[in-house]
């Protein structure tokens, strides 16, 4: 997916709510954690130089504690919207 897709998406996504969008997150981690292999096995077939390897999972990690950091924001969001208001309890006169 190109990134203007990924954009398209992540607008659709949000203007259908929380649900969505966290789903959308899951897909993107799950994106990141293959990249992590990919970036694992172009070095060691000697595709990928160590240095370059090591800049890009830094990288890597870096979007997936950003990315990993928004879904718990998220998640967390829509417990609090799901759950029924606190009203203060009438005090006794």
């Amino acid at each position: 997916m190109m990134p203007y897709e990924r954009f398209t998406a992540w607008k659709a996504s949000h203007e259908r709510g929380s649900a969505e969008l966290r789903r959308f997150l899951d897909i993107a981690l799950g994106s990141l954690s293959e990249l992590s292999y990919a970036i694992l096995l172009a070095r060691d077939l000697g595709l990928l130089a160590r240095g370059d390897a090591e800049q890009l999972e830094g990288v890597r990690t870096k979007a997936g504690k950003l990315t990993w950091g928004l879904y718990a924001t998220v998640s967390r969001k829509a417990e609090q919207g799901n759950r029924p208001p606190v009203r203060p309890s009438a005090s006794p006169t």
